[in-house]
């Protein structure tokens, strides 16, 4: 997974939009963090990720079903070359960090 470490992707989902760009920063275990530079389509799905964090954080809520609507957006990294599936997205807050997985 080192090989990942200070490489740039952009990360875009099923439907073609982009979400914006983010630096590895970091890679631990089989996840890779940075922050994300978000693009004007990121937007269109913030919402789902801050629906996920509120339930996360108060532990009031469906967790199952707010992931069930991240894993529906399709999302996958590419860097321009090649597509990269991941799983295991989320945003934390509204610093915009990113933690995914690359299947």
């Amino acid at each position: 997974m080192n090989e990942y470490l200070n490489k740039t992707f952009e990360i875009k989902d099923e439907k073609s939009r982009s979400w914006g760009t983010f630096t590895v920063r970091q890679v631990f275990d089989s996840n890779i963090n940075g922050r994300l530079h978000p693009s004007p389509d990121y937007d269109q799905v913030k919402q789902v990720f801050l629906d996920h964090e509120k339930v996360i954080e108060s532990g009031i809520g469906d967790s199952e079903k707010t992931t069930s609507a991240i894993l529906k957006l399709g999302a996958y990294l590419t860097d321009g070359v090649k597509n990269y599936p991941i799983s295991n997205i989320l945003f934390i807050s509204e610093k915009l960090l990113v933690t995914c997985k690359i299947d």
